[in-house]
């Protein structure tokens, strides 16, 4: 009998996160034709012994991982050890089984991360050449986590390569990514009401300091600008749309997984870094303009006498931007619609079987 090739996934919580990633896993072993166990154990305490921890309750979720015959890991080592890079170095050695790790570099195990300190250099960049920025500061979470480090080094890198002064207190440090941190950002705020610009290295944080920003009567993306960092699906709905750092969390698990089944096949992989990209909206003064972009495209294909067919790959192109799907077959029914869209004539509009089939294509996607 063939072995069922079976992949492990550690998360913490049901964060938004966190479903992603099992989203991005759960697509690749799809892909692959594998199994997937996920593990929820929350997060693991500094300076314990695993196997010893006093929460007994994680320590054996985890560990549990080492009795199902699991062929790979993959662990969010930087998500389930947050704070005390000791603690997430050691982490996967409890593990004897091949192991891959998702943000974190850990020596003698292979990864995939995402250039953090890119993104943010390019957000904190477009402040200070477009926005004119002068005094920009940055709130972090978890000071001592290797994530924040390497978002706030990238701040530090554009302070610097703009000649601009590097100043202590325009850090503010908050207990948590997604952690209402008011109070500290109130005060924080007031003693430095020169601000003029925000990289916030989470967007969740970045939605707690739009609250603090209108609270003391600033207007973001006219008075003060401010970036986030994830790119979450709520940032284009706050009022003003929130400029971020693309970084898809579903993509890193989803290439992390391929990276664990080459591993298990061949015994070795390639490390992989993934950049994330800075989209600039109106929290920093800047108007999307994609809608009338897409239409000037149609009206330019019209005027050159393009196929309906280019037309709607064009369309399809606009609806796909930056978004990950797994399923190109997906895409591949999404252009068939366009394409029937504008293969029909004015007077076939009215026809029942129309309906029909646009419904049909609907519900097939």
């Amino acid at each position: 009998m063939e072995h069922s090739i079976k992949a492990g996934l550690m998360i913490t919580s049901a964060s938004d996160y966190n479903m992603e990633i099992c989203r991005g896993a759960n697509e690749a072993c799809k892909e692959l034709g594998i199994e997937l166990v996920i593990f929820f154990g929350g997060s693991v305490d500094p300076n314990v012994k695993f196997v010893q921890s006093s929460d007994y309750q994680k320590a054996n979720v985890y560990a549990f991982a080492n009795y199902l015959d699991l062929d790979f890991l993959v662990i969010p080592a930087s998500s389930i050890c947050r704070t005390d890079q000791k603690t997430r170095e050691a982490f996967p050695k409890y593990f004897h089984i091949p192991v891959v790790t998702l943000n974190s570099q850990i020596k003698d195990y292979p990864f995939v991360v995402y250039n953090n300190k890119k993104a943010v250099y390019d957000a904190v960049s477009y402040m200070i050449e477009k926005n004119h920025c002068q005094h920009i500061g940055i709130i972090t979470g978890y000071d001592r986590g290797v994530t924040a480090k390497q978002r706030l080094a990238g701040y530090q890198e554009a302070l610097s390569s703009h000649d601009m002064l590097f100043e202590e207190k325009y850090i503010l440090s908050t207990p948590g990514y997604n952690i209402d941190s008011g109070n500290l950002m109130n005060k924080w705020l007031k003693e430095n009401p020169e601000l003029d610009g925000i990289m916030c290295v989470t967007d969740d944080i970045a939605y707690y300091l739009y609250r603090e920003l209108e609270k003391i009567g600033k207007r973001v993306g006219k008075d003060i600008m401010v970036a986030g960092f994830d790119d979450k699906p709520e940032s284009t709905h706050m009022v003003p749309p929130l400029a971020s750092c693309h970084a898809d969390a579903s993509f890193i698990a989803y290439l992390g997984i391929k990276q664990g089944y080459d591993l298990y096949k061949n015994g070795s992989t390639q490390n992989q870094y993934i950049d994330a990209h800075f989209i600039p909206r109106l929290s920093v003064d800047c108007e999307n303009h994609e809608e009338t972009e897409i239409g000037e495209f149609i009206l330019f294909c019209r005027a050159e006498k393009e196929s309906n067919e280019y037309i709607a790959q064009g369309m399809t192109q606009y609806v796909f931007d930056n978004k990950l799907v797994y399923s190109s077959n997906y895409q591949k029914t999404v252009w068939s619609f366009f394409t029937y869209l504008l293969d029909l004539s004015v007077k076939d509009c009215t026809k029942h079987y129309v309906y029909q089939q646009i419904g049909d294509y609907i519900n097939l996607i």
